[in-house]
Formats: C-alpha cells, structure tokens, sequence
C-alpha cells in the first residue's frame, strides 16, 4: 500500500489557510506530521465561522470534532470548542435514536418474513467509523427485492409512516400515486421516502440501487450474492460487501456531482477498516459495471483529502488523464466553498454534468442523456396522472416539455435585472 505521489502536496492548490486547516485535520489521521501543521495554522488568524459552514454544508462537523479534540488548550476558541461539541453530542443522540429505531424495522421485515438490507448512512457509521458518532446520516436506507416492495411499503404504513414524493409528483391533495403512476414511478426511480408519525425519521426502501435513468445497472444476482455479515446498529444482519460498498459510494457521489466531503471520508474509511479488500474484484467489478472513472475519481479525492494508502497502480497510472485532472482540480476549488448558485442550462436539462463527464464510455453519456430527456420525472407527475392516455407516446413527448421548461428559465434568467 502506498500512497499516490501525485496527490501528496495539495495544500498549495488550496488558496485560503482555512482550507489548508481543514485539510490538515482530514489527514491528520494517517499524517501524524499533520498535527504539527493544525496547530500552526491554528495559531494564527482563522475564520472559525467560515470553517463551521463548510464542515456543516458536509456533513462534516461530528468527524471534524474528533480530530480536533485531541489539541492542547488554548489553540482553538472555547466558544468554538464549545459549538463542535455540542454538535458532536448532539449527532450522537440522534445517531441513537436512528439505530434504535433501525433495529425495530429490521425486527418487522424479519416478522413479515421480508429480508432487508441495510445501505449507506447506518452501515457507514457502525461498521467502518471508529466512532460510530463521527457519521452524520439524516436517515435510514433498507434494500428489498422488487417483488417484495409492495409488501414492505404496507409495512410502512401500518407502522404509521406516511409516503413522501417530490414536489408536484402528486396531484389533487391525493395521498398516494394512482395506479399508473405507480407503475410509472417504479419504471423511473428506484426508492419510496417514508416519513414516521412524529416527523423525526426518514426511511428509504429501495427495490434497485440507482435510479434508472443512469446506465450503471446493478443486477439482482449481482447485488443479492455480493452481501457479507456484518453488526449494524447492534444486530447481525446482511449488507454489502466492502468492494461493492466502495464502488456504490464512489457512484452514489458522482451520481449527486461530488456535492459533499463527507462521501470521501467514508471511502477513506473503508479503505483504512479493511486490510483485505480484493482490489482485483474491485477493478474488475468496475469494469464489468463501466465505472472505472467514477472509482478512480472517489480514490483520488478520498486520496487527496485524506491521505488514505492505495494499492499500488489503483491510480497512479491513469493520474496524467487529462480530462480527470480537469475535474479533480474543479473538485477541489469547489468542495470548500459554497458559491452561488447561477444558472446552468445543463442542469436546466435535468443533466449532472460531473456524472457526465465521469462516464466511462460515449454511448453510456448518450443512454444518459437520452434518458434525461425521456424519461418521467417529477413535474411531469401531474400530467401523466391526469391524462393516461399519453403514457404510451410520453418519451415522444417529454423533449419538447424539458426543452420548453428550460427555454421559459433561460428567458427568465436573461431579463432579470442585475442586483444593485
């Protein structure tokens, strides 16, 4: 294991001491010379409260107390101290209540005779953070096959939770999708939301992996044979194998344009829990499933963030790739500062432009794309509800719609008036 030259020296491509400080203190894990640097750059002027947003905006500020706690008194403000502690505390709470609350489903799927699988947040913070408390997860994801879904989503609603979609996906104050919604939306997306009595716990019930609309498909056979024991939330129950949970993470974040920080810790994190990973599977897998951009992307960020060791030849090779270079050095100018929003006619279209760029093929940027434009999303809810007989000729139909929403924004956006 060794770790990539070509990400060592960072810290001089990060322009602010804010960030540097923020990088030092990801890296001080497995860069002991790191702590030295933390406090230096402590001593000096700092904007404690910019550093607050960026770690919140990242769902960091849990794991950046654990690597702070360790400084002697006085290089950090107290009131600062104060705040990451409470947070830290107080994300340990709600940590608790999730898991108590993921072990009584994970008793009604067992009960129901319906096996589950628990994915992402939860299983992040119980089987490869050394404090499960460091891992912030807003809620709870479990994995059932598709001909058990309508089961699991009665379960719901018996338990009390009610069914929650995006905007504009229901119509006429309905409490639920009609029948060809229903189809339509499971033809599209690949997870129901779940909000309990008391609004406090989200749950996700996925039947697939990813949404549809992106080309990587994870099989039945592949997902269902490639599941491992392992203690989640204090009981014994199935998951991913770490070499599918790796490649899963590095998709999941490409699929969401590399928007949070905290995706690269836990790929450091695996990483750093497993000492025997079979990075052969790993290469393999993410060929067979046309990732290889996105995997390398997730080591190279997780890399450079973190200073986590990499096999050998992982990435090195394929450090000089032009175009990855392009969006690693986007990446790292944009993950630690919250610009404002503009206007994107790319994202206007409903296209993840980092996704795009990341796909390991032209035709997989083609399916991408073409799926983009034809297939069902949210706004379009209502009017396939209201009229049915436009589902056979939709993806005829639906280009013109995104096209016209687009062209109605772009307008919009070209007649404001400039702040003055």
């Amino acid at each position: 294991m060794v770790m990539n030259q070509a990400f060592q020296n960072q810290n001089e491509k990060v322009p602010s001491r804010e960030a540097q400080f923020l990088l030092a203190c990801l890296r001080s894990r497995h860069d002991v010379e790191q702590h030295a640097l933390i406090q230096q750059l402590a001593s000096g002027e700092m904007d404690w409260d910019y550093i607050a947003r960026i770690m919140y905006a990242h769902g960091l500020l849990p794991f950046l107390h654990l690597r702070l706690s360790p400084l002697p008194p006085g290089y950090l403000p107290d009131s600062y101290l104060r705040y990451l502690k409470e947070h830290f505390l107080a994300n340990d709470l709600r940590n608790r209540m999730l898991r108590e609350e993921f072990r009584r489903l994970l008793g009604m799927f067992e009960q129901a005779g319906i096996r589950a699988i628990p994915l992402k947040g939860i299983v992040y913070a119980s089987a490869i953070y050394e404090n499960p408390a460091a891992r912030q997860f807003g809620d709870l994801d479990f994995l059932v096959r598709s001909n058990d879904i309508d089961r699991a989503k009665q379960l719901f609603k018996q338990q009390g939770y009610r069914p929650v979609y995006e905007q504009m996906v229901l119509s006429g104050g309905a409490a639920d999708l009609s029948a060809a919604q229903e189809s339509i939306y499971r033809s599209v997306y690949h997870e129901y939301e779940f909000q309990s009595q008391d609004g406090l716990v989200h749950v996700d019930l996925h039947w697939c992996l990813l949404p549809r609309v992106y080309p990587i498909e994870f099989s039945d056979d592949l997902v269902w044979q490639n599941l491992v024991e392992s203690t989640i939330g204090g009981v014994q129950t199935d998951t991913l194998s770490d070499e599918l949970n790796l490649l899963y993470l590095c998709i999941h974040a490409a699929k969401d344009g590399w928007s949070e920080l905290k995706w690269a810790v836990d790929i450091s994190e695996l990483v750093n829990a497993r000492d025997e990973m079979d990075w052969e599977y790993i290469r393999k897998l993410a060929k067979q499933l046309r990732c290889e951009k996105m995997l390398r992307m997730g080591l190279m960020l997780a890399v450079w963030l973190t200073g986590i060791s990499v096999p050998d030849g992982t990435i090195e090779h394929r450090a000089s790739d032009r175009s990855m270079q392009r969006i690693m050095n986007r990446l790292q100018q944009r993950l630690f500062s919250r610009p404002e929003r503009k206007f994107n006619r790319i994202s206007c279209l409903g296209i993840n432009k980092i996704y795009l760029q990341l796909c390991d093929s032209p035709i997989d940027k083609i399916v991408y794309v073409f799926r983009r434009f034809t297939y069902a999303q949210a706004r379009d809810f209502n009017v396939l509800g209201l009229t049915e007989s436009l589902l056979p000729v939709w993806p005829l139909l639906r280009p013109f719609r995104v096209i016209a929403h687009c062209a109605r924004k772009t307008f919009k956006e070209l007649t404001k008036f400039p702040h003055e």
